[in-house]
């Protein structure tokens, strides 16, 4: 039963794509695109949860993304739509059930065209894409959901003709690039080698890419923030895409703007059958340029994403001496355990490869992204005042528990110091948000020089990296007997 003030467990429908006597003209780039974005129905179910249809007039190509509660502004699943358009501008749908609070919908880009979807959750709950792309509909299944099949009942919905009373609908307006210093100028393919598929991402300056992967549909997202494609390769809507590219495992690559805050960014997205390990570094050829490549062989099953912490503009603790830095000790131990896991079968998902800035709560959310099994964070702890030492294992929440305690038993054990134990920590980002089995370990003190002195060896960060090796793959093993 409905709690008071709360809408009745029905579908409900937002019209999209209406145009009657009276209502604002069509905007040409409704007129001239194949695809529209007709309605959105949302479908709260008896078991709690909500099931969101997001319907076209054809098959689309689609990005999903989470974002997590900021504030006073609640957990969102954003769905991107690509080639689409909108009709009348922004609508919004409350809807107070079945975990939604509710629903916007608007052109975010005309070029290329990109219709944004964004729902409110009352909570972060787990969300399913349920259909491959392309797709026509898309569903998406929030929190607990009855059977799929389940016919539709009864349906509300905007009656065509009339203004949504919460935000009309806008008239077009004549879309104007804005003036950028910043711009990609190529994004080449470099071919198929050693297994891997690469590109080389070039720029007229410095960036900070953003990059993640994700399950459903699979595909591998690098975004350049306030760079500008200075091309679109031909293509009329301004897509630049390389369709069907003859490579194992990646279906094809595409590349557009998508504008932020006044200004353009670049995004490329490559489509793929399957979850790949992948690399973004910096391309020692050129003063701006970027590599990104996808590991296609071998194959592999089980995702985990290992979490290097810091990065970039985010060094991490210091030691007394201010001389090194915890993200340039983090990230080689991460690449070693990288190889480790790939010779075990495990695919392994890096939130970063080089020395680049990962937001914090970017870091679990490509772990959710990516349906991970396992999520460790792998860090260097620090005391201000005085002198500390020893391994610690941070976790949230119970589940994590037990491999919080596998990670701890291994790095303590041949690291040889003081074991600190696994210590349960309520506002940890990283393992509070993760919606798998979350850990932050502490490896040593970088501010201990007993300790610091072990770091310098690498045959100890070897030994690090097949401890965390071992207590990873004990963990899969343990949750498949489970």
């Amino acid at each position: 039963m409905a709690a008071p003030g709360v809408l009745p467990m029905r579908p409900l429908v937002l019209a999209l794509t209406l145009v009657a006597a009276g209502m604002a003209p069509v905007p040409a780039l409704a007129q001239e695109l194949p695809t529209a974005v007709t309605e959105i129905t949302v479908d709260p179910q008896e078991a709690g949860g909500a099931i969101v249809v997001i319907h076209a007039d054809n098959p689309v190509r689609y990005d999903t993304f989470r974002l997590s509660a900021e504030g006073p502004v609640p957990p969102r699943l954003v769905v991107d739509i690509e080639g689409a358009s909108f009709v009348p501008g922004v609508l919004d749908l409350p809807v107070g059930d079945g975990g939604v609070i509710g629903i916007r919908a608007s052109q975010f880009s005309s070029v290329p065209p990109v219709v944004r979807v964004v729902i409110d959750l009352d909570s972060a709950r787990p969300v399913r894409v349920l259909d491959e792309v392309p797709a026509a509909p898309i569903r998406i299944a929030i929190g607990d959901v009855d059977e799929l099949g389940a016919t539709p009942g009864e349906t509300t919905e905007v009656t065509p003709g009339v203004p949504d009373p919460i935000d009309p609908p806008r008239p077009p307006t004549e879309e104007v690039r804005p003036e950028q210093a910043l711009h990609v100028l190529s994004v080449d393919p470099m071919g198929f080698e050693e297994g891997r598929v690469s590109f080389r991402v070039t720029l007229d300056g410095p960036a900070e890419p953003v990059y993640f992967a994700q399950a459903t549909p699979c595909r591998f997202v690098l975004d350049i923030p306030g760079a500008a494609p200075e091309m679109t390769l031909g293509r009329p809507d301004g897509w630049a895409s390389v369709e069907g590219w003859i490579a194992p495992g990646i279906k094809s690559v595409r590349v557009f703007e998508i504008p932020e805050a006044g200004k353009l960014s670049t995004r490329i997205v490559i489509d793929a059958e399957r979850l790949m390990p992948y690399d973004l570094d910096r391309d020692p050829t050129g003063p701006h340029a970027w590599i990104f490549s996808v590991m296609v062989d071998p194959a592999l099953n089980r995702v985990v994403v290992i979490d290097p912490g810091h990065g970039g503009k985010d060094c991490g603790a210091l030691d007394d001496s201010e001389t090194f830095e915890e993200a340039d000790f983090v990230l080689p131990i991460a690449l070693r355990l990288r190889a480790k896991l790939i010779e075990r079968g495990i695919c392994p998902i890096l939130t970063r490869t080089a020395d680049t800035t990962v937001d914090l709560f970017h870091r679990p959310y490509i772990a959710n992204q990516v349906d991970a099994e396992l999520f460790l964070s792998i860090h260097l702890n620090a005391l201000d005042v005085g002198s500390a030492g020893g391994t610690l294992t941070l976790y949230t929440h119970p589940s994590s528990a037990a491999f919080a305690e596998a990670i701890q038993a291994e790095v303590a054990g041949v690291l040889g110091l003081t074991d600190r134990g696994t210590v349960p920590m309520r506002d940890l980002v990283v393992t509070r948000v993760a919606e798998m089995p979350a850990v932050l370990c502490e490896l040593l003190f970088i501010d201990n020089p007993g300790e610091l002195a072990l770091l310098h060896n690498p045959q100890n960060q070897e030994k690090v990296a097949q401890a965390l090796a071992d207590a990873i793959e004990a963990s899969l093993e343990s949750a498949d007997e489970g």
